[in-house]
């Protein structure tokens, strides 16, 4: 009988869910099953079953008068969009994971990288080294760090971009796909609430070494140094908590097209979509302008948090008034 429902749900894997599809698809499923048990009385094995119920009833366009979904399947068989199978969906969560953890590390590289620096400066107001010793044993290492986290970014960006059409067209996973990923999720959700929650305790950690060597005296600032240097190791690893569950999670809302990478928000034409296109560059040409006209760059930043806050508030509003309109 599983093969019967799996069969079922692929059948309607390019129709939206709506009340009416639903009943029609218990509705189907209930017949099939009548079929199959009474193919089964007469003698037939369950493989022959099986064939004869989905030869019956496996033509969904044939079927559609009779389920009154006409128009749902008709519009279903117009979407263009992507099948995903169980297969692929695995192996995209595989190399997904790799990413978030190469991802993470060149993230904690590109906090940790002027350590190296700021211990030597350290040094130099402490025991008074030359500049060219400080300069060699800071921003050598520094750009080597950097060096190294950007040709991870490039390398790891690379590697994921046979799967960008999966964060741009519309998807249709198969019955077993949703299955694994909804199950893979659940069973995921408790570590990656940890991470973040270990990341965030590691933010607010950090900053009490410095405190505490901030209310005494010493002679030198080199304690505080090595407290800044301490804040900043540990800042390194909550950020590589921090990317390495989120882009772990994202993978999710990708292939379940949730949230940013909803179905809605991927048809062209969408005035979400079209929003989306228009409104950044929009932002971007407005910071510029008026910063250069102004010169108040120390102001003009402002536009960031409000155009983040605008933005979200203008795209929740689009997308509940096409949830509406459906």
């Amino acid at each position: 009988m599983e093969t019967i429902r799996t069969y079922l749900e692929n059948m309607f894997i390019h129709i939206k869910s709506t009340p009416e599809v639903e009943k029609a698809k218990a509705e189907l499923l209930s017949m099939m099953e009548d079929k199959y048990q009474e193919l089964k009385k007469e003698g037939k094995s369950e493989n022959e079953a099986i064939g004869i119920v989905i030869s019956e009833f496996g033509n969904l366009d044939e079927l559609a008068q009779e389920l009154g979904i006409e128009e749902s399947v008709a519009a279903g068989n117009e979407t263009e969009g992507i099948e995903v199978t169980l297969e692929e969906a695995k192996n995209y969560c595989k190399e997904r994971a790799k990413a978030a953890l190469r991802y993470g590390i060149a993230s904690m590289m590109c906090v940790w990288c002027p350590i190296a620096l700021i211990f030597m400066g350290g040094l130099q107001e402490s025991i008074g080294i030359a500049d060219g010793v400080v300069a060699a044993g800071g921003l050598i290492p520094l750009l080597l760090i950097v060096a190294v986290a950007v040709a991870i970014f490039i390398m790891t960006g690379i590697s994921m971009e046979k799967y960008e059409k999966y964060e741009k067209e519309i998807l249709f996973l198969d019955y077993k796909a949703k299955q694994f990923l909804e199950a893979q999720r659940e069973s995921e959700k408790m570590s990656g609430a940890l991470q973040v929650a270990l990341g965030v305790f590691l933010c607010i950690v950090s900053v009490i070494p410095l405190i505490i060597v901030g209310s005494m005296e010493f002679e030198s600032d080199m304690p505080a140094v090595l407290c800044v240097l301490a804040m900043l190791a540990i800042i390194g690893v909550a950020t590589f908590l921090f990317v390495f569950a989120g882009t772990k999670s994202e993978s999710y809302h990708i292939l379940l097209q949730e949230e940013e990478y909803s179905e809605y928000r991927k048809k062209k034409g969408s005035p979400v979509h079209i929003f989306d296109a228009i409104y950044w560059p929009v932002v971007i040409v407005i910071y510029l302008v008026w910063s250069f006209i102004t010169a108040d760059w120390h102001i003009t930043w402002i536009i960031w948090p409000v155009a983040g806050i605008l933005g979200a508030a203008v795209d929740a509003i689009l997308g509940v008034v096409a949830a509406r309109k459906k």
